[in-house]
C-alpha cells in the first residue's frame, strides 16, 4: 500500500522527520490515544505502525480501520485502492532513503547574528544567550527561510556541518523541531548523534539539543527518544554511556541500554526528578559532571 497517497487523499498530516520520528519512518498523531506530537510511527517498508506513547501497534490495515472507524475487512478493501506496483514502491523508497549529498550544507538563508526573538527565547529557557550562541554556532533564520521563526542548530561531525535542526521559538508550531531534508544534508539527522565531537571516554545521552546545551561537552543527543540503529552503533563505540532521557521515556532508555550494553564497557540509566535534563539547575549539572567525570 502507498500509505502516503492515502494520507494525502484524506488530508492527514504526516512527517518524514522531527521529534519522535525515526529515520525511514513516517510520523502522525496516534488515533488510538490523545496524542498531539506524532508518537505514532509508520514503517512503509514493514507496512506496520507503532505508537510509543500508548504502545498500540500492528498492521497498516489495523491503523486505517481505526482512522476510518470501519471494520478490519472493510479496511483491507480500502488499502487496495491505494496499492502501488512493487517497482514504483521500491523506487520511491530508494529515493527517500538516499542519504545525503556529498557537498556542503547551505547556510545562505541564515544569520549568525542573534535576533531579539532568539535571545528572548534562550533567556526564557534560563540559558546565557551569548555563550550558547557562540558555543554551539547557532543561527537565526531569515523570514523567507524554511526554518523561519526558529533557532537553527547545526549538527557537526568531525568538525563539519552535516545537517541542521530548527527549534520553534513561537510556541505555536505543532512541530517543535524541524530537520533539514535528507537530500539537503550531508548526513541525515537520524544517522547523527548531536555533539558527538566533544566525547572522549564517557558520554551522557539525552534526547534533545537543549538538554545538551544545559550539560555541555560530553553530552550527546539522539534528536528525539526514538533512536535508530545507526545512532545505537555510534553510541556503542563509547567506553562509558549514561542514558538520561526525559522522565517519561524510561522504556526507551531501557531499550537503548539493551541495544548497546553488550558493546560498551559501562552502561547506566540515570533518572532525574525534573521533566527533562534542560531543566536541571547549574548546581545539579556541576555535581553530575563531577560524578561522571565528564
Amino acid at each position: 500500500m502507498d500509505i502516503e497517497s492515502y494520507f494525502d487523499e484524506n488530508n492527514i498530516t504526516y512527517y518524514h522527520t522531527g521529534k519522535n520520528i525515526s529515520y525511514g519512518w513516517l510520523g502522525i498523531q496516534c488515533p488510538f490515544c490523545n496524542d498531539t506530537s506524532n508518537h505514532c510511527g509508520i514503517s512503509p517498508d514493514r507496512r506496520t505502525f507503532s505508537c510509543w506513547r500508548c504502545k498500540e501497534n500492528g498492521s497498516i490495515t489495523k491503523l486505517i480501520a481505526k482512522i476510518e472507524n470501519i471494520s478490519f475487512k472493510h479496511a483491507q478493501k480500502l488499502t487496495k485502492q491505494f496499492s502501488s506496483t512493487p517497482t514504483a514502491v521500491t523506487e520511491q523508497r530508494r529515493h527517500q532513503s538516499q542519504p545525503a549529498s556529498p557537498g556542503a550544507v547551505s547556510l545562505d538563508t541564515f544569520l549568525r547574528e542573534m535576533t531579539i526573538p532568539c535571545r528572548r527565547y534562550l533567556e526564557s529557557r534560563n540559558f546565557d544567550p551569548e555563550y550558547i550562541w557562540e558555543k554551539y554556532t547557532l543561527f537565526s533564520a531569515e523570514i523567507y527561510s524554511e526554518f523561519k521563526y526558529r533557532i537553527v542548530i547545526p549538527v557537526f561531525l568531525n568538525g563539519k556541518i552535516v545537517t541542521l535542526l530548527g527549534r520553534d521559538i513561537t510556541g505555536k508550531s505543532d512541530l517543535r523541531y524541524k530537520t533539514l531534508s535528507n537530500n539537503k544534508s550531508v548526513v541525515p539527522a537520524k544517522e547523527c548523534v548531536y555533539n558527538i565531537d566533544t566525547v572522549k571516554d564517557s558520554a551522557v545521552v539525552v534526547e534533545g539539543c537543549f538538554d545538551v546545551f544545559r550539560i555541555g561537552d560530553g553530552c550527546v543527543a539522539t534528536l528525539g527518544v526514538g533512536f535508530t540503529k545507526q545512532q545505537a552503533h555510534i553510541l556503542s563505540t563509547i567506553k562509558n554511556v549514561f542514558i538520561m532521557y526525559d522522565k517519561e521515556a524510561g522504556k526507551e532508555a531501557e531499550r537503548l541500554a539493551n541495544e548497546i550494553s553488550a558493546f560498551v564497557e559501562h552502561c547506566e540509566i540515570i533518572t532525574i526528578d525534573v521533566k527533562d535534563p534542560a531543566e536541571l539547575s547549574d548546581e545539579d549539572v556541576k555535581m553530575l559532571r563531577k560524578d561522571l567525570q565528564l
